[in-house]
């Protein structure tokens, strides 16, 4: 495995078992002390901060319009008559990284098995793709534009599944829901829905 990836997999798994395994353990809020974890966590953060950086220096450094048609080329592409301000496209492109991971994985794993269950729908959009790409290798916004039966199949499959499950929220004063002014709870979006 690269070692970018296997650093990425780390922290995402981590933040997992921080959350979830030891929430209440000291080192699982404070990094620095110097636990195993914490020393593997900073090694992994270096990582992919470095890796990220580097991609970013290498792409902002270029003179010409470069090669890509990616988040990050939009990015420099809107600011190329500025003065780039790495710091802030380096935030950028490690929250787009890391937020980016798993809600479009979810997403993407949920309209397969969605389709899976529905295969008289996946031979339609199947068909509908055909029929609007055709031999299209480079597709462009208009083209999402024409192809009204995936859109209907991504929206529907984020309705039924959406990517967020809890909302985490901030009581201010009493409440029979979060208890104490003051006190946050994770609460899950099904009890936050109104019928």
């Amino acid at each position: 495995m690269h070692p970018v990836a296997a650093a990425f997999e780390f922290m995402l798994e981590d933040n997992i078992r921080r959350s979830y395994e030891v929430p209440l353990h000291p080192s699982s809020y404070f990094y620095s002390i110097p636990t195993a974890k914490n020393r593997q966590f900073r090694a992994a953060k270096a990582t992919v901060w470095g890796a990220v950086k580097n991609t970013l220096q290498q792409r902002t450094q270029r003179t010409s319009m470069y090669d890509h048609t990616d988040l990050l080329q939009a990015m420099i592409d809107a600011n190329k008559d500025q003065v780039i301000d790495e710091a802030i496209f380096h935030d950028n492109l490690v929250t787009f990284f890391f937020a980016g991971h798993d809600t479009t994985a979810i997403a993407v794993s949920y309209a397969l098995h969605l389709l899976a269950e529905h295969p008289d729908v996946q031979v339609a959009m199947r068909s509908e793709v055909e029929r609007v790409l055709g031999d299209a290798t480079d597709p462009d916004s208009t083209t999402w534009q024409s192809l009204k039966l995936c859109q209907a199949v991504l929206k529907e499959t984020l309705r039924l599944y959406p990517r967020r499950t809890t909302c985490h929220c901030r009581c201010p004063s009493v409440s029979a829901v979060h208890g104490h002014p003051g006190t946050s709870r994770s609460v899950p979006d099904q009890q936050l829905r109104v019928a």
